[in-house]
């Protein structure tokens, strides 16, 4: 019996809702799943230049994620390591 899913930043993953994208924030309660990112309108704010839609999914919920790709860091739109295997909470890899 393998471990269950635990996400991480930078994990892709679907949610049965029909929902998808990258784990934006993790805690033990919950994370966000980024679904959308667009330049702001203004730059009343300097430090932050994009508007990120993020939708928040609790750890109770996280079964229903299925993992699909991981990168090294946000500014790793497409290539990375994609290792297309998560991890448990110990730091090993998920059997299927």
């Amino acid at each position: 019996m393998s471990d269950p899913y635990v996400p991480r930043v930078n994990d892709y993953v679907k949610w049965k809702k029909g929902l998808e994208g990258w784990v934006y924030f993790y805690c033990p309660d919950y994370i966000t799943i980024e679904l959308y990112v667009k330049k702001k309108p203004d730059d009343l704010v300097k430090i932050h230049k994009m508007t990120h839609v993020c939708i928040l999914c609790y750890s109770y919920q996280w079964d229903e994620l299925t993992f699909i790709k991981r990168r090294k860091s946000v500014y790793d739109q497409v290539s990375g390591d994609v290792s297309g295997e998560p991890e448990s909470a110990e730091g090993s890899v998920l059997q299927n």
